[in-house]
């Protein structure tokens, strides 16, 4: 665990060096350029989930100060870097992936856009949500595309958990900004969503529980699922009007 922790504490202190004109200095660029190789390799290697995760958020951290000017923090060197860890058998490691990619939109918005609607794995699309969830309510059409068109429970369960984290407010905010076919469009899923009550429900997951608990965890499911659905009635009244 102590090695595990100084790894992590390694990995933030990695993120605070300053990439800043690395261009002006050749010695300098090549040491930032060795330092960023350093995280690459950290984070194929390390097993550890909680190294993993510090890793990538350093590269994350380190890209948005970079500007392109650090070759292996150019965006078509770690975006595919960062998609790999997106599989990732640990839940927080792909969140972290996710969040990763977030921070580097609009290219990562586009590549979280295509995993959450078109990976086939369930686990990968749930992170992409994951990760829209962060870029906010400008991702609000592919969550609800995902929390309608979705088969497994997770990924639903993630959409819809990140649209009432965005909140209504902010969704109107930014779809008043939006064209008015964005704004038609987002209407259009809202109803879809609405009319198919199904589709709202939660993981059947939480229904596996020990008898005589079951009701409650029903009456659980039943509240979040009510919690929802008024959520996008709200949803739908403000951007149809």
């Amino acid at each position: 665990l102590c090695c595990q922790q100084v790894r992590v504490s390694a990995a933030h202190g990695l993120s605070t060096i300053d990439v800043a004109d690395v261009g002006h200095s050749m010695s300098r660029g090549t040491a930032v350029d060795g330092v960023v190789e350093c995280l690459f390799r950290a984070a194929a290697s390390d097993v550890h989930p909680l190294v993993r995760r510090s890793v990538l958020k350093a590269l994350s951290v380190l890209a948005g100060r970079c500007n392109e000017d650090v070759s292996y923090l150019r965006t078509k060197t770690l975006l595919p870097f960062l998609f790999q860890f997106a599989s990732n058998r640990d839940k927080q490691v792909r969140e972290a992936a996710a969040e990763a990619i977030a921070a580097t939109a609009p290219h990562g918005e586009l590549m979280l856009i295509e995993g959450a609607l078109k990976h086939a794995s369930p686990a990968v699309r749930a992170a992409c949500v994951y990760g829209l969830s962060r870029i906010g309510a400008q991702t609000v059409r592919t969550l609800l595309l995902a929390l309608y068109n979705d088969t497994d429970y997770d990924v639903r369960e993630e959409a819809a958990n990140a649209i009432e984290t965005i909140g209504v407010g902010d969704i109107v905010d930014t779809l008043r900004q939006r064209s008015r076919s964005q704004q038609e469009s987002v209407v259009l899923s809202l109803k879809e969503i609405l009319t198919s009550r199904h589709q709202l429900s939660y993981k059947h997951s939480v229904l596996k529980v020990r008898r005589g608990r079951q009701g409650y965890y029903c009456l659980l499911a039943s509240i979040a699922c009510l919690s929802l659905t008024r959520l996008l009635v709200r949803l739908f009244d403000c951007v149809s009007h």
